[in-house]
């Protein structure tokens, strides 16, 4: 069942059916450990692809984080993922800090470019986000008859 399971997420994911690529490769989880551990790895990633296709970015996140850790063949990918994830949605402490932590594990990779441009861009939406706090802020000599 376990491998029907991930023949059809997978199947799905190649046609970009990301409903159906979720629908069986979350009924697959409980039983991902019966699969090769490539072959579970593979199973998690394009769950969490199929997510952040549906800009559902905190089971995206959450499985890319699984996956990012030092024993995984994908981790330089989850990790890059984690981080636009966290960038979509608009968590920019969280992208800086896995994009900073990719470029720390993985300083070779051919993605370090992008992950230097995606910090940039975080930085920046990070100082509009405090500007436009600092505006709606009430003025602290307001008020005080100064």
């Amino acid at each position: 069942l376990a491998k029907l399971r991930y023949s059809e997420g997978q199947r799905a994911a190649v046609a970009m059916d990301y409903p159906r690529a979720v629908f069986w490769l979350e009924r697959l989880r409980p039983d991902v450990h019966l699969l090769r551990r490539r072959d579970a790895d593979h199973a998690l990633f394009t769950l969490a692809q199929a997510h952040k296709q549906l800009e559902h970015w905190d089971q995206a996140a959450d499985l890319f984080r699984l996956l990012a850790g030092p024993d995984c063949d994908l981790s330089y990918l989850a990790l890059y993922e984690l981080g636009d994830c966290a960038l979509e949605a608009g968590r920019y402490e969280a992208a800086l800090k896995a994009f900073t932590d990719y470029i720390n594990r993985f300083p070779d990779s051919g993605l370090v470019l992008h992950c230097e441009h995606r910090i940039s861009v975080a930085q920046h939406m990070l100082g509009q986000r405090d500007a436009t706090e600092r505006q709606s802020a009430p003025d602290p000599e307001e008020g005080t008859g100064r």
